[in-house]
């Protein structure tokens, strides 16, 4: 989400994130992407922090912004299993500093 016209990034800071965040968006090297930026937008200017969900520096969430991220989350996005771990041929622990 860019940054409000008065914290330390200042509005023309973040002219370019909305191109690097489209461009994440639809990279096919990562699973998936949580993007919180509709989440956390203040309804009347999309550019800025929602005022309910801001600490008050207009940058970072307070803790309802941190709720409202975690609650935009499909946990069962989450519960995939990860691939096997390829079995070891050798039983023997790793060589190394094994304390």
């Amino acid at each position: 989400m860019p940054a409000a016209a008065g914290s330390r990034m200042g509005r023309s800071a973040s002219h370019g994130q909305g191109a690097g965040r489209k461009a994440f968006r639809h990279n096919t090297s990562v699973d998936g992407v949580f993007d919180f930026a509709t989440t956390m937008a203040d309804p009347n200017d999309p550019q800025q922090l929602n005022p309910a969900y801001d600490s008050g520096d207009h940058l970072h969430p307070n803790d309802a912004g941190y709720q409202a991220m975690a609650n935009a989350v499909d946990l069962a996005l989450l519960t995939t299993a990860a691939p096997a771990l390829p079995q070891r041929s050798d039983p023997s622990p790793p060589s190394g500093n094994n304390r």
